[in-house]
């Protein structure tokens, strides 16, 4: 680890570690690792990151003709039920990007769908709760009228609040939920990066369709720009995406190849030094990622900023205490200010912050924000306070 960077809790155990080894590696290591695994845990007290692995595992096992074990009947139900789930997810996008594209714009499928789609995953292997697309800001009123023709509603966002954000959650009557984006991430939305992202896409052929998704390179990147930013459902499964978008860069042909330079100049652009350094550190000593030993040693060589560190404290880690907290929304505001041309502020910061909190907490007004929070805060004081006193 480098030195001054925070131990991330986005690092798996080494009982999560094992499981992965199991879902991803070929040969012995494979087997012994599922063998390792299952003397130490079982199915019954899985935590939610080590659930979403078990198509991969049951997948990689069959593969290695390793599945003479008890439990592999319960394993081949979850890979049947996320293929299901997957074919009609997938078949809801094909007919949303198709209608998208019949008007003109050139939507990029993101994170689980562009890994399936892109050949990345098997269709039972990677579970997938959601759809994601990118689209550019300037298409976001004629995108959502598209898709409140195909049957898709908008959750509703109070208008005051609208400028900060940079993705909208649709849901259908198939009970199917979409991530409209116009930046690949909150904090990653000034518009010289939108340009290079939507530059940096390629077609590829699923079905009868040509889907646009982000090339090896961007998609990386994604996926650890998105990945590792806390969450109280703990995942794994974009460590797994990760090491299999490394593994066909290594072994598939041109167009999955990763241009390294590039991918080093825009992990500093887009300040995620640290924690790419960390998950390279745990994907090449305990999964045996085929990552050139000149991208690691380059990002030995570098030094995060402030700011990466910052970022890394703020989005790897449970938002628990009120310096994090306000610390997380200085940079997700930041982000918004620059990407809108506008200065930055403590009383725009304040208007920002009351707003948000009233849009979390359903108030009727964004002044009464301050009062809550500190009655909030009040209460949770003494709850620790008589918790300690027993």
């Amino acid at each position: 680890i480098m030195s001054g960077v925070i131990q991330p809790t986005f690092i798996p155990n080494e009982l999560q570690a094992n499981l992965l080894r199991a879902a991803l590696l070929s040969g012995d290591s494979g087997k012994q690792a599922w063998e390792t695994w299952r003397s130490q845990s079982n199915l019954e007290s899985l935590d939610y990151a080590s659930f979403r692995l078990l198509p991969l595992v049951y997948s990689n096992q069959s593969r290695l003709g390793n599945t003479d074990h008890p439990e592999f009947a319960r394993l081949k139900g979850t890979v049947r039920l996320t293929w299901s789930k997957n074919q009609l997810l997938l078949r809801s996008l094909q007919t949303t990007l198709g209608k998208l594209e019949q008007q003109g714009i050139e939507p990029v499928a993101l994170k689980g769908s562009a890994l399936l789609m892109g050949g990345y995953q098997p269709i039972g292997g990677r579970p997938m709760h959601d759809l994601d697309i990118l689209i550019k800001p300037d298409e976001v009123g004629a995108v959502k009228r598209c898709l409140e023709e195909l049957g898709w509603q908008a959750q509703s966002i109070r208008a005051p609040l609208r400028k900060f954000r940079r993705e909208q959650v649709f849901h259908n009557d198939q009970d199917q939920e979409l991530d409209l984006h116009w930046h690949l991430l909150p904090e990653w939305c000034q518009p010289d990066q939108n340009d290079v992202i939507h530059q940096n896409t390629r077609l590829v052929r699923y079905g009868e369709q040509d889907i646009r998704i982000l090339n090896p390179t961007f998609m990386l990147l994604h996926l650890i720009g998105h990945g590792y930013q806390w969450s109280p459902l703990p995942n794994m499964t974009w460590i797994a995406d990760c090491w299999q978008l490394l593994t066909a860069a290594e072994k598939q042909g041109s167009e999955h190849k990763i241009d390294w330079p590039l991918f080093l100049e825009w992990v500093q652009r887009f300040e995620i030094t640290s924690v790419t350094h960390q998950l390279f550190n745990f994907l090449d000593q305990e999964l045996s990622a085929p990552i050139p030993e000149t991208t690691i040693n380059s990002l030995r060589t570098l030094t995060p900023t402030k700011a990466d560190l910052a970022a890394l404290d703020v989005r790897g880690e449970a938002p628990n205490t009120a310096r994090r907290v306000l610390k997380k929304h200085w940079l997700y505001y930041s982000s918004t200010q620059q990407s809108n041309g506008l200065s930055r502020n403590w009383f725009g910061f304040v208007h920002y912050f009351s707003l948000h909190f009233q849009d979390v907490w359903n108030l009727k007004f964004w002044w009464q924000t301050p009062f809550v929070a500190l009655k909030r805060w009040l209460v949770d004081s003494r709850v620790k306070g008589l918790a300690e006193l027993q």
